[in-house]
């Protein structure tokens, strides 16, 4: 004789696991959008770049809206690399990632270190230059003095400085144009300068060389939006291949000569 089964319990079970598996499927996050920045830029055939041209030799407006200087020829050669063309955005660097944000441009170039900006959706390519400080010197020139621009960077990192540089004695000035023409006259060794004012001093003053240790790191890079990897990638491959073929040697050497 069968007895009866009440399948009710089991029913109500069976009824909760398939809600819970619907409301985890209604409630799981979306799918990101596919990546199509790289096609974007190329479907355009060009490639849109932000940059503040007020800082020579990296970027300069010469009055006329026509923009030169070292980081417009690298922004030239990446975009050749991708393909296209590339058109300039000129925009005051206090609003300039804001603006590339909300899309006015592909990427931003121009004095820019990964941490310029803390907000989430900025993201940066390998470094292509680093302006950190040097040491510029005369070795003929004694006493072993060397100078430093109140208020500068290097001024900001003058314990670690000392700590690098134990065999000179500090000096310092009110500005550059003081410490340059104390080197012309002879009567200091060095400075602590960034990289390329350091270089091009260093063209302009006979007897003083570059040491090529930087003694601080400032990377400089460029930035795009984090969510267009793609064309993050693509720009890093052409970095890469610039610094590999010598061509950013050449741009230096071009652009930093003083």
């Amino acid at each position: 004789m069968w007895s009866k089964v009440d399948l009710r319990p089991a029913l109500a079970i069976a009824v909760l696991l398939v809600a819970s598996v619907v409301a985890v499927w209604i409630l799981r996050p979306g799918r990101p959008p596919p990546d199509l920045s790289l096609q974007r830029v190329q479907q355009a055939g060009v490639l849109v770049v932000g940059l503040d041209p007020s800082y020579p030799p990296f970027e300069v407006d010469d009055g006329h809206g026509h923009l030169a200087g070292f980081d417009v020829d690298l922004a030239n050669r990446v975009a050749r690399g991708l393909g296209v063309s590339v058109r300039f955005v000129s925009i005051d660097f206090g609003s300039i990632f804001d603006a590339l944000e909300v899309g006015k441009f592909d990427a931003i170039i121009g004095g820019i270190s990964p941490g310029a900006d803390d907000r989430k959706t900025i993201d940066y390519s390998v470094p292509y230059f680093d302006d950190g400080l040097v040491l510029l010197e005369n070795p003929a020139v004694l006493p072993r003095s060397i100078g430093i621009e109140s208020g500068s960077d290097a001024d900001l990192y003058q314990d670690e400085l000392r700590a690098k540089l134990s065999g000179y004695q500090f000096k310092q000035f009110d500005d550059q144009s003081e410490i340059r023409a104390t080197l012309g006259q002879r009567t200091l060794r060095g400075a602590v300068l960034d990289a390329v004012t350091a270089e091009i001093w260093a063209r302009q003053i006979p007897g003083l060389v570059v040491r090529p240790e930087r003694l601080t790191t400032t990377p400089f890079v460029i930035a795009v939006r984090r969510a267009d990897q793609k064309l993050l990638r693509a720009i890093d491959d052409q970095i890469v291949a610039l610094q590999t073929t010598g061509q950013i040697t050449r741009l230096q050497q071009e652009w930093f000569r003083g």
